[in-house]
């Protein structure tokens, strides 16, 4: 049975408007469980669990999903996030038993399975929370790209 099936039809287009709106990010994918948060009209984040082969089993914690429904539109909205760069998390999932004999060469598999916008939240983050000696040995244009341009 497909996904989609297990939701109304007014849930699956509330989720897919979500989707497009760029309301959905996965986080991580486990085998058929996607986990990713969505967010909701209120800018409010929900964590969301996705299972592709039992649909019954997903989880949202938003106060629909939580009272006497239990399958929401943030878990569509997920769904079609899943859809749309779903290659890129077979291909990182079947890579995952390989080994590796170096840390450089398992940095450098781990980097060409992630998706743009996952490359730009870690780096994003790295650039934020790294130190700034370290920003400024590693990122030479750091100073003047980012810091000379504040207010």
């Amino acid at each position: 049975m497909d996904f989609l099936s297990y939701f109304e039809s007014k849930i699956v287009s509330r989720g897919r408007a979500y989707y497009r709106s760029g309301n959905a990010r996965i986080t991580s994918v486990d085998g058929n469980v996607v986990y990713g948060e969505v967010e909701g009209s209120d800018g409010h984040v929900y964590d969301v669990q996705i299972d592709l082969e039992k649909p019954y089993n997903s989880y949202c914690d938003c106060p629909y999903a939580s009272g006497d429904e239990d399958m929401c539109k943030h878990e569509v909205a997920l769904y079609y996030e899943y859809l749309e760069h779903k290659d890129e998390y077979v291909k990182s999932t079947a890579s995952s038993n390989v080994k590796f004999d170096s840390v450089e060469e398992a940095v450098e598999s781990y980097i060409k399975n992630l998706n743009n916008s996952q490359k730009e939240e870690i780096l994003k983050t790295l650039i934020i929370e790294s130190p700034e000696w370290l920003r400024e040995k590693y990122l030479p244009k750091y100073k003047e790209d980012i810091i000379d341009k504040l207010k």
